[in-house]
């Protein structure tokens, strides 16, 4: 149960981002062990940014599957939306 207070932000769990299997981009991200500032840009061409700490961790492979990756991220300050 969760008691909020107003004026109380609360993002809630991690924000997930499913890649397609890259060794650099993979590399980089799970290297990255402070917060880091995040830019998510929209296809119609609105964009969020804000600070958080992330984690990476490979999917489950299948046969004749694409090899992917989930990219989570915890945020830890206001979205800013533009």
């Amino acid at each position: 149960a969760h008691k909020y207070t107003n004026g109380l932000l609360n993002y809630g769990d991690s924000l997930a981002f499913k890649f397609l299997y890259e060794k650099e981009q993979f590399t980089t991200l799970g290297g990255l062990t402070d917060t880091a500032e995040w830019k998510v840009a929209l296809p119609d061409g609105a964009t969020c940014t804000f600070s958080g700490s992330c984690s990476v961790k490979l999917d489950g492979a299948g046969v004749a599957a694409a090899l992917t990756y989930t990219l989570s991220i915890k945020p830890e300050t206001e979205m800013t939306w533009a």
